[in-house]
């Protein structure tokens, strides 16, 4: 099943719909950077767009966060999505047990053939990045 916001949209129309109006409704700088050249397969937009919204939503519910930034984009062989926020960071080694968040969206870009990585450290903000192959 594809999330409602993809019916009859590409993942740029629903992300250029859906981020701003998130952000708005959870008092965040929402920035979203668009760089990718060529519109993906509907699984790829599927499982990016939950990963999406996964991520967004840690944000909301962990980070305290006053921002932050979005990016698709690709090169020849590979496609990126990075979202960064400004939020309290945590310790990525100390993630509790049953917190499925981060594994979920690691497993969503394994499916894809790619990988998700996580960068936190206290104060500092949080880095979730996921590359997946074009091919």
């Amino acid at each position: 099943l594809r999330p409602m916001e993809l019916e009859g949209r590409t993942l740029y129309e629903a992300l250029d719909k859906w981020f701003p109006d998130y952000c708005r409704q959870n008092n965040l700088q929402g920035e979203l950077e668009w760089r990718l050249k060529e519109r993906l397969s509907e699984a790829k937009e599927h499982q990016l767009f939950l990963i999406v919204q996964e991520a967004m939503a840690n944000i909301v519910k962990h980070a305290s966060a006053k921002g932050c930034t979005l990016t698709m984009a690709d090169t020849e062989r590979q496609v990126s999505m990075i979202l960064q926020d400004d939020g309290v960071g945590f310790k990525v080694d100390e993630v509790r047990r049953g917190s499925y968040g981060l594994s979920t969206m690691q497993e969503r870009a394994q499916k894809l053939g790619g990988a998700a990585e996580i960068w936190s450290k206290s104060g500092s903000g949080t880095r979730v990045k996921v590359t997946i192959p074009k091919m």
